[in-house]
């Protein structure tokens, strides 16, 4: 006779493989769950994930009981590292202040489903590996950017506000993923604006999602009736239009040298 089905499922959760090793791995605590939310989508696949900054070996070897069935990717500065290499998991020697080995390995794996970025954490590092590696995500893919707060620690070129910090960098791809509705000239949709869905932020990480759009959302309108008047709605007064034609660009050159709006009752809003 076979055992007794207990109900209980033999999967077990990240922060449970986490618990369980016998190899020393260093994660926040709260990166579990976020962690969980956004990779277990990929789990009964074969995803190819990169994770920059091997250490020991414990995470590359969580990750690799994670998905079952996932290729592990590691890079790291310490050749030592390479020695953690086996039939699934590939590990390259290199660094992250090197655009030339960055692009090498871009070549060298082509495609990637999961980037995990817990490198050197200085903000050159973390600029340049974004910017090689996020193009050759795949479709759907996410691209994970851990210990932000490095972005606020002098020591690694961060400083609130400061620029060319990450944070600051991923500010700007706010506005990008938004330019499509920009009237200035100097925010217009580029690469980034056409391949990033979205980009979340938690304490001290960031997660990013990769795909190809088509097309920018249109605004649709249903076919149910208008309950108010439309012409007493759109009838303004000359001088009220006016009005807020000086205002509008007023404003777009106070947008142009980053200075507050103006705003004089409803003749800012769209007439």
């Amino acid at each position: 006779m076979g055992e007794l089905n207990t109900g209980k499922s033999n999967i077990k959760s990240l922060r449970e493989i986490f618990d369980s090793s016998n190899v020393s791995i260093h994660k926040w605590e709260n990166y579990f769950e976020i962690y969980e939310n956004y990779f277990k989508a990929f789990r009964n696949n074969k995803p190819k994930l990169l994770e920059i900054g091997v250490q020991y070996g414990g995470s590359l070897k969580m990750w690799d009981e994670y998905f079952h069935n996932a290729k592990i990717y590691g890079i790291d500065i310490n050749p030592d590292c390479k020695n953690l290499a086996k039939n699934n998991i590939d590990i390259q020697i290199g660094s992250q202040n090197d655009k030339a080995f960055l692009k090498r390995y871009a070549d060298y794996v082509k495609s990637l489903d999961i980037i995990i970025d817990d490198g050197g954490h200085t903000m050159e590092q973390q600029l340049n590996t974004f910017k090689i590696l996020f193009p050759i995500l795949s479709d759907g893919g996410i691209y994970i950017v851990e210990d932000i707060e490095s972005s606020y620690q002098n020591m690694y070129g961060g400083g609130p506000k400061r620029n060319g910090t990450f944070i600051e960098f991923s500010k700007n791809l706010i506005d990008l993923i938004n330019a499509n509705h920009s009237d200035f000239i100097n925010l217009k949709p580029n690469w980034y604006s056409k391949n990033i869905e979205f980009i979340h932020y938690y304490n001290n990480v960031i997660v990013f999602k990769k795909k190809s759009i088509e097309k920018f959302p249109v605004n649709i309108r249903s076919k149910g009736e208008t309950t108010i008047n439309k012409d007493k709605r759109h009838k303004v007064s000359k001088l009220k239009l006016f009005l807020s034609i000086i205002i509008s660009f007023i404003n777009k050159v106070l947008g142009y040298l980053r200075i507050k709006p103006l705003y004089i009752g409803s003749t800012s809003q769209r007439l």
